[in-house]
C-alpha cells in the first residue's frame, strides 16, 4: 500500500474554491490535481461546516496568554539588563576619560 499524501491547507483551498465557484466541475478539479472525488467532497464538506469561523475573533486559549505573558517578562528582563549595561558602560567610558587613557 503506497503513502498517504499530504496536501497543504491552501491546496485543498484552491481546490474547493474552484468547485464552489463553479470555475471548474468536481471531474475537472480531481482530473487536474490527480485526486479522488471523495477527497474533494469531504474537503468540500469541511470547507463549508467551517466557513463560518472566518468571521470569528481568533480564540487563544490560556496557555497561548501565559506564553505571551512570559515572553512579555523575558523582553522586560532583558530590556532592563540591557538598561543596566548601557550605564556600567557609559560609567567605564567616563571614568576611563577622566583618567586620561
Amino acid at each position: 500500500m503506497g503513502k498517504r499524501r499530504a496536501y497543504t491547507p491552501a491546496f485543498k483551498a484552491q481546490a474547493v474554491l474552484d468547485l464552489l465557484t463553479e470555475r471548474q466541475s468536481l471531474a475537472e478539479v480531481c482530473r487536474e490535481r490527480d485526486l479522488a472525488s471523495s477527497v474533494v467532497c469531504r474537503w468540500r464538506d469541511q470547507f463549508l461546516e467551517n466557513c463560518s469561523q472566518v468571521f470569528t475573533t481568533p480564540h487563544m486559549d490560556n496557555e497561548g496568554r501565559q506564553r505571551i505573558a512570559d515572553l512579555q517578562g523575558i523582553v522586560g528582563r532583558l530590556a532592563m539588563e540591557l538598561d543596566i549595561a548601557r550605564k556600567v558602560y557609559s560609567s567605564a567610558v567616563s571614568l576611563r576619560r577622566r583618567r586620561g587613557s
